[in-house]
């Protein structure tokens, strides 16, 4: 017949810690129970007795007095672990990142926006690098890094075949010429900041400097909403113009463009 599970002989000093943790109680409930089950034990309870006493599973009982006699009062505070070890490596965490930024169009894919199941399931596929992450898990990683799919009623869709070459340049013309407001404001440029943020976007604004009371830059193109003085040295007025975006597209834009100063460039240019 087996001997019933029982607590070792107790030190004077362990004996007087327990019974401090015990009398003063403690603001660990967990610390507090442990010690409570290694007295009892301590004391010749057997432990379905003590499991009756703490309204604990017997198993547990046993378990932690199996601790005390292999580790002495390090056992009334166990480090459990802290969940399954991460499965991801950081550059792979950085390539789910920048998939999930990328355009569905550049990847081939048939639909308009990156769902947490479609991303999640694209991953597990992906060419030459598989990746296998829990929905629940993809979600925390791209809060993590603030990337939301946001639902919106319609999205702004160009069935121009040139599409994605035209948004590569859209791009490079705000990086390198951020004055070019017709640019910014067509259709396609909303669709890439929408790409590009997630959300939904229908309006853009900038600021201005000069010494005149109107920028003739945006004069016509946005909307001057405030005017106030200029915190900036050298300039006089501090402008800010809104406007609407996805009005035109981007060949509408080159069109206006050619009429309100090609028309001037070419008469100036002739001499006429």
């Amino acid at each position: 017949m087996e001997q019933p599970v029982r607590a070792r002989w107790l030190s004077d000093e362990e004996e007087q810690k327990l019974q401090r943790i015990v009398r003063r109680g403690s603001t660990n409930a967990v610390r507090y129970r442990r010690a409570l089950i290694v007295l009892a034990s301590a004391g010749g309870n057997t432990a379905p007795v003590i499991a009756r006493l703490m309204q604990a599973d017997e198993d547990t009982v046993r378990d932690v007095i199996h601790a005390f006699n292999d580790k002495g009062l390090a056992c009334l505070d166990p480090r459990w672990a802290g969940g399954r070890p991460r499965l991801l490596a950081g550059d792979d965490e950085d390539f789910v990142v920048q998939t999930a930024a990328t355009r569905l169009g550049v990847l081939g894919l048939p639909f308009t926006r990156w769902s947490i199941r479609k991303l999640a399931a694209y991953l597990r596929k992906a060419p030459g690098r598989c990746i296998r992450i829990g929905r629940e898990a993809l979600r925390t990683l791209l809060l993590r890094h603030q990337i939301t799919f946001q639902h919106t009623k319609t999205w702004k869709e160009s069935p121009d075949p040139e599409r994605d070459t035209k948004l590569d340049r859209i791009e490079e013309v705000l990086e390198h010429f951020p004055d070019r407001v017709l640019a910014a404001t067509s259709a396609e440029a909303q669709l890439l900041c929408q790409r590009a943020f997630s959300r939904r976007i229908g309006a853009v604004s900038t600021m201005a400097f000069g010494n005149n009371p109107v920028s003739m830059k945006y004069r016509g193109l946005l909307r001057l909403t405030k005017r106030g003085p200029s915190n900036e040295d050298g300039w006089k007025y501090q402008l800010l113009y809104q406007g609407a975006m996805g009005g035109h597209t981007l060949a509408d834009a080159f069109g206006m463009w050619a009429m309100r100063w090609s028309a001037r460039t070419t008469t100036t240019q002739t001499g006429v």
